[in-house]
């Protein structure tokens, strides 16, 4: 959430990344970063407000409205609500999950909040200490692990 410019209005933030990735016109580009907002459910007066004016939710919709506007064809999410609340974080979640479903987006979700993983992935891959220990199906994986360090962290993670 650090990544936004604090003497930079949201708009301008949003504005710029359509400037140097040549996505939008100049006479477009307003409309452009309203529609960015919606998209990420947040009005479009936000556009002129600055970062440290904004919630911790409110950032991280617009650092993922910022991602969206290149439109790529997978996001990489690392620790995308850690530093959220429950509420902000299941709202990040939602807006992410409408962007996959509307825009046909991959998304990698790299996170030790095993909650949101069993929520709102399919798929799961464990890493222990940088080498793939196991994957598969959330479900599948979550239910009847098969690698000791899927058990610890599921132990370990029971209440998350």
């Amino acid at each position: 959430m650090s990544t936004l410019n604090p003497s930079h209005t949201v708009g301008a933030a949003l504005a710029r990344r359509l400037a140097r990735h040549r996505l939008a016109p100049a006479r477009e580009r307003a409309s452009r970063v309203a529609e960015l907002l919606a998209q990420v459910r947040l009005p479009a007066d936000v556009a002129n407000r600055y970062p440290h004016e904004l919630s911790g939710g409110q950032r991280q919709r617009v650092a993922i409205a910022r991602a969206l506007a290149t439109d790529p064809d997978v996001l990489i999410c690392d620790e995308v609500t850690s530093a959220l609340d429950a509420v902000s974080a299941d709202a990040v979640m939602e807006v992410l999950a409408e962007a996959r479903a509307r825009r046909g987006l991959g998304m990698l979700l790299i996170t030790h909040q095993l909650h949101l993983v069993r929520t709102h992935c399919a798929t799961v891959t464990v890493l222990d200490r940088g080498t793939l220990a196991e994957a598969g199906a959330v479900e599948a994986v979550f239910t009847h692990p098969q690698h000791p360090a899927t058990a610890r962290l599921l132990g370990a993670g029971a209440g998350a």
